[in-house]
This record gives C-alpha cells, sequence and structure tokens, in this order.
C-alpha cells in the first residue's frame, strides 16, 4: 500500500472517530440532579476577601461533580472558587441570579437561581449535584434507541397471573424509558395480559403471536413496532429502549 493511500484511509478513520465521538457527546447534557439544599453546616467567613465590591458579604455556593472539569461563571462575576474532592465552593455576589456551568464538549448549563429555589444570603451556603445524562428526546415523535433482544438472564414466572384462558404463558417485553406516563397496547387487546411499571421501564406481558405494539404518550406522535418478522416464545423476556 502506498503513502498516499495510507494517508487516505487514515483521514477517512479519523473523520469517522471524530463523527462517533461527536455524536456522543452530543447526547449527553449538564443537569441538576435532586433539589437543592441550603446547607447547615457550612457559612462564609466574615473575612475581607469574601466581600464584593459593593461591600456586602460573598454567598456561597456548592457544586458537587463526580468529575470536576468544569467552569463556573456568573453574571455580576465570580468572587472566587475554593476546590475540594468532588466539590467546589462559589462565592458570589449575594445579588447574584444566574450561574453557568460549562463542561467540554457539552451545552453550557444555565441556572436562573431564584428559579432554580435558590435565594442567595451573605454568609450562607447552597448546595447543588450536577451530573451527566443522556439528552431526553425533544422531538415530537417517539422512537426506538435499542432494538429488541432476548434477555438471557429473565423470565415470566410460570403462574396462572401470566397465562391467558387458555393457559398460554407470556412472553415479557421490556420497555426502557426515561419518560413517565406512556401508554402500551397491541393491535388484538386479547394478547396484551399486563402492564407493570418498574424504574425506568415498563413490563409489558404479551402472548407471544402479537403482531404489534403500540407505544404513545402526551405530546408525542405514537411509535408502532411491527412483531410480525419477530418470534416471542413464552416465558422469554426481550427489551428494547425507547425515547
Amino acid at each position: 500500500m502506498n503513502l498516499l493511500k495510507k494517508i487516505m484511509i487514515a483521514g477517512v478513520l479519523f473523520c469517522i472517530s471524530h463523527s462517533i465521538l461527536a455524536q456522543n457527546t452530543d447526547e449527553k447534557e449538564l443537569v441538576i440532579r435532586g433539589e437543592p439544599v441550603l446547607s447547615s453546616n457550612q457559612i462564609i467567613a466574615d473575612r475581607d476577601v469574601n466581600y464584593d465590591v459593593n461591600g456586602k458579604l460573598a454567598a456561597g455556593l456548592l457544586v458537587k461533580a463526580s468529575q470536576m472539569d468544569l467552569t463556573i461563571q456568573s453574571t455580576l462575576g465570580v468572587l472566587s472558587i475554593m476546590g475540594y474532592e468532588n466539590s467546589v465552593l462559589v462565592l458570589l455576589s449575594p445579588q447574584e441570579d444566574k450561574v453557568t456551568i460549562i463542561k467540554e464538549g457539552l451545552d453550557p448549563l444555565d441556572i436562573l437561581l431564584s428559579q432554580a429555589g435558590i435565594e442567595l444570603e451573605s454568609g450562607k451556603v447552597w448546595e447543588i449535584e450536577v451530573t451527566e445524562q443522556l439528552k431526553k428526546n425533544t422531538s415530537d415523535e417517539l422512537s426506538i434507541v435499542k432494538e429488541l433482544e432476548y434477555l438471557k438472564n429473565e423470565l415470566v414466572a410460570n403462574r396462572r397471573e401470566n397465562k391467558n384462558a387458555e393457559g398460554i404463558l407470556a412472553a415479557g417485553l421490556k420497555i426502557y424509558s426515561e419518560w413517565e406516563n406512556l401508554e402500551i397496547s397491541v393491535s388484538d387487546p386479547d394478547k396484551l395480559l399486563k402492564v407493570q411499571e418498574g424504574e425506568n421501564y415498563y413490563l409489558v406481558y404479551v402472548l407471544p403471536e402479537v403482531q404489534e405494539l403500540r407505544i404513545s404518550m402526551p405530546g408525542k406522535k405514537p411509535l408502532t413496532i411491527n412483531l410480525s418478522q419477530t418470534t416471542l416464545e413464552s416465558g422469554r423476556v426481550y427489551s428494547l429502549s425507547v425515547e
């Protein structure tokens, strides 16, 4: 292989890997986990260095994160930042109302403090936890992000409540989704035995010969999944992911 071909192949591989990395990065976003909390054991020391330009003692925002490669900015300007293990204490003017947290490769997280329930006050410290999560689907359509696959380590219990009137044991469809209030139906209602909700998933008990699965929720176009070419087996559990 001559040098020119090697360079061309390397360039193609770089473009492909860069595209994949960009797609993976775009799928994540910074969010606040849980609710902000007013700290009961931390205060801002009454020292000259902790005062803003208006002569007011700073307020504190303790930002907790598992990865601390973050940049923190504010509208009125950050007075100082003190780093700790898995957290940073940001000193702000008590009149501040907007903080921006930046991580390379992700969209900035803008936090309007008053809307988040944070009321800064001189000498007091609020705590928030920041984490990364996959972006939710913001389109008006539900979509499959992981196709149907057989779960080797899960089975449908051989119990009466998991069978129809003829004694046929159901197959299980485990539908993972971050969305709440999904409505799940099938083309033939007699082939849907029950739906159980778990944490971030719905376990749907269907008869193996079911032809079509329909998933809907308010504000989204329904997602119809054709199962006519899929061989479901009684007692087995299959999974797919929807967003």
